[in-house]
């Protein structure tokens, strides 16, 4: 017959304080590798804001640091298409400074669609049916094969923001590039019209603008760009019969101006390069005239100010 001995009460409270031990740290491991991964705790509304106002910071001072400032890269490239250079390069060139009110609706507006028709953002009607009654200025002018660029409204409207800023209303008005050239305005197809029309004449002026540099102010809501500019044009102390042409340091902002206060060289006399059949003056193309004088160009300064939308648009633009 076999005998069990009684367990005494030793080996009893072991085996209890085993097992709590056990149990310890089964529940440890539970908490570490389930619980502590689903616990989140969630801060209070100050925490919350204060975060989000230094996520904020770091982005903002993440994108200030992301500009390319250099003047061969394409920031500093678009930023400079935004200055309002005319054909005559009257408005950001010629006065001691030039904001946006000293600049017509008209010019501001040409300027804008002359940008988008450098860049074909228009589509391209060939023949005037059906607009003959839309459009002025079409006599004498061939209705079957005259061009037509239309320009959409909220394209239009998009690029002047982008130039001008974005609080800026486009004007809904023609304006005319006085050479021959015309954009309408037509309200019931919600767009601009480009045509040629019979008039208009050429012109001899020709800016030549070089960047030079790019700064960004400290707290990134101003950019800097400054260039060096100078104008070909007729030289104004000549025989009618006799053309001859000049550089200038600046564009001439017309007759109660004296064009010969702006003049680095006049008397440059025109005549054809048989060789290449482009044009000198006093033997030399234009490019070796503007290395020889470059250093009595304008110095300019443009601003540029960054608006609601994060973009910069174009400012001023100063002589200094």
């Amino acid at each position: 017959k076999v005998q069990y001995r009684k367990p005494s009460v030793f080996s009893s409270i072991l085996l209890i304080l085993i097992g709590f031990v056990l149990a310890v740290i089964v529940l440890s491991l539970v908490y570490v590798f389930v619980l502590k991964e689903d616990k989140t705790e969630l801060p209070n509304n100050e925490q919350v804001e204060e975060n989000n106002e230094e996520q904020e910071e770091n982005n903002k001072n993440e994108e200030t640091q992301k500009l390319d400032l250099s003047v061969e890269g394409d920031f500093v490239k678009g930023l400079y298409a935004k200055i309002p250079l005319q054909a005559r390069g009257y408005e950001p060139y010629y006065a001691s400074v030039t904001r946006f009110d000293d600049i017509s609706d008209s010019k501001r507006l040409l300027y804008t669609l002359r940008k988008l028709e450098k860049e074909y953002s228009y589509k391209l009607i060939k023949g005037a049916a059906g607009l003959e009654s839309k459009l002025t200025k079409l006599q004498m002018m061939n209705l079957d094969t005259i061009e037509i660029k239309k320009f959409d409204f909220n394209v239009v409207e998009k690029e002047y923001k982008s130039i001008f800023g974005s609080s800026k209303n486009i004007p809904l008005i023609s304006t005319d590039n006085t050479v021959g050239y015309l954009y309408e305005y037509c309200t019931e197809d919600s767009c601009f019209y480009g045509h040629p029309y019979a008039g208009g004449g050429g012109q001899d002026f020709r800016p030549y603008p070089t960047i030079e540099r790019c700064e960004q102010s400290e707290d990134g809501k101003e950019i800097y760009i400054y260039d060096r500019f100078i104008a070909f044009d007729t030289d104004e102390f000549v025989p009618e019969q006799v053309t001859k042409y000049a550089l200038y340091d600046r564009a001439w902002p017309g007759s109660d101006k004296n064009k010969n206060d702006y003049k680095i060289v006049g008397g440059l006399e025109y005549e054809r390069d048989t060789s290449t059949n482009g044009s000198l003056f006093n033997g030399k193309k234009i490019e070796e005239l503007l290395e020889e004088y470059k250093d009595k160009a304008g110095k300019f300064k443009h601003t540029y100010k960054l608006d609601d939308t994060g973009n910069y648009y174009w400012y001023s633009s100063e002589k200094i």
